[in-house]
C-alpha cells in the first residue's frame, strides 16, 4: 500500500516569496514602496486577473501596465519594462537564493521522518524551486516536484486529479497543504483530498470557498495533523 502523500505548496508556504518581491520592487514607482506595490499587485491579479483575464495569467507587460492604470500612475514604457525586469529577476532568486520561512526545513525533515512522500506542488518551475530548497537545506526532501507543465493550472481541480494520478493516489490518503485559499485549498478541496490552509498573517478566509478542514499559523503546527506513519 502506497504510504499517505503531502501536496506541499511554494511560495507564502515554504518561501517569503513576498519579501524578494517587495525588495526588487522597491523604488520604482513614486509613493509606492516595494511591498505596497507587489501588495497592490497581488490583489490585482486575484481580483482582476484571475477572474477576467485568465488566458493573460503570465503575460506580465499585459499585467502590469494594467495595474499601473488601475493604480493612475502614468504610464512609460520605459517604467513597464523595467518593472517586468525586476519582476523576473526576483522570479528567478525564488529558486537560485531562495528566502525560506524558518519553519520550511524542520517542517520537511519531520515530515520526511514521519514517512510521509512529499511531493512540492506550485504553478511553475517545480524543478527548479525543489532543487533550491534542497540545495539550501543540503537534504533531499521531494519525491517529485508538480507544477503546470505536468498538471496545468495550479487553481483548476484538474491539476490535484493529475497529481493524485501520477502519483498513484486516492484522494483519502492526500493532503494539500498551502497558503492560498485560490489555488492550494478550494481545487484540493473538491477532490475529497484533506486540506491545511496556513494563514501566517491571521488574515479571513474568503467565504465563497470550501473551508479547509485545518487552518495552522505555521508549518510546524501543520505537523499536530499529519500523524507519524512510522508509529
Amino acid at each position: 500500500m502506497l504510504r499517505k502523500i503531502v501536496f506541499v505548496d511554494f511560495d507564502g508556504t515554504l518561501h517569503d516569496s513576498d519579501r524578494k518581491y517587495a525588495q526588487k520592487l522597491e523604488g520604482l514607482i513614486p509613493g509606492f514602496e516595494g511591498e505596497k506595490l507587489w501588495r497592490a499587485y497581488l490583489s490585482f491579479h486575484r481580483e482582476k486577473i484571475h477572474r477576467f483575464h485568465p488566458e493573460k495569467h503570465d503575460d506580465i507587460p499585459f499585467q502590469i501596465e494594467m495595474l499601473l492604470r488601475e493604480l493612475e500612475v502614468e504610464i512609460h514604457p520605459e517604467k513597464i519594462s523595467e518593472i517586468v525586469r525586476r519582476f523576473k529577476e526576483a522570479q528567478e532568486e525564488c529558486w537560485e537564493d531562495p528566502e525560506l520561512f524558518p519553519d520550511a526545513i524542520p517542517f520537511l525533515r519531520e515530515l520526511r521522518r514521519r514517512g510521509y512522500r512529499i511531493w512540492l506542488s506550485t504553478g511553475e518551475h517545480g524543478r527548479e524551486k525543489a532543487e533550491g530548497v534542497e540545495r539550501a537545506a543540503g537534504e533531499k526532501f521531494f519525491e517529485k516536484a508538480f507544477d503546470r507543465e505536468l498538471g496545468g493550472m495550479k487553481g483548476d481541480p484538474e491539476f490535484f486529479r493529475r497529481a493524485l494520478l501520477l502519483s498513484g493516489s486516492f484522494p483519502q490518503d492526500a493532503v494539500s497543504l498551502g497558503d492560498s485559499p485560490y489555488h492550494d485549498i478550494a481545487p484540493a478541496s473538491s477532490l475529497g483530498i484533506r486540506t491545511i490552509w496556513l494563514n501566517r498573517e491571521g488574515k479571513a478566509y474568503p467565504p465563497d470557498l470550501p473551508k479547509p478542514d485545518f487552518e495552522v499559523r505555521n508549518l510546524l503546527e501543520a505537523l499536530s495533523f499529519l500523524p507519524d506513519l512510522k508509529l
